[in-house]
């Protein structure tokens, strides 16, 4: 365990839902939606800039359950460093899954209308 990393001590007490060799998923503290959950390496890793291998694994993992789950929409979201939202200091990919109109909007959504110019369709 890397210091007080809180998601290297859900590793080290085996506190996670699903697993393969290389990483880890559970629920977060504070799901954003019903079925969102966390995939990151079993080892500690900062974030994709120090282990892009690692990452890789992760956000394999991450589509492999999303496909087990069937989910039909979903967002496969990574953070590095805080001013990217980043929180927990453990590279760590949310899944979130997602249904038209669920009214859960992305951190830069209303971007474009606050700078005001017209929203990209991609």
């Amino acid at each position: 365990m890397a210091g007080d990393c809180p998601f290297c001590g859900r590793v080290d007490r085996g506190e996670f839902d699903y697993f393969d060799g290389y990483s880890v998923a559970f629920e977060p503290l504070h799901p954003v939606a019903p079925g969102h959950f966390l995939v990151m390496p079993r080892v500690h890793v900062t974030s994709a800039l120090e282990a892009p291998e690692a990452a890789g694994h992760a956000a394999s993992f991450a589509a492999s359950l999303a496909g087990d789950m069937e989910l039909a929409a979903f967002n496969l979201i990574t953070s590095s460093g805080v001013a990217a939202t980043q929180s927990v200091p453990h590279l760590h990919w949310h899944v979130v899954p997602r249904t038209e109109g669920d009214g859960l909007h992305l951190p830069w959504t209303g971007q474009a209308e606050r700078e005001g110019r017209a929203p990209r369709a991609d």
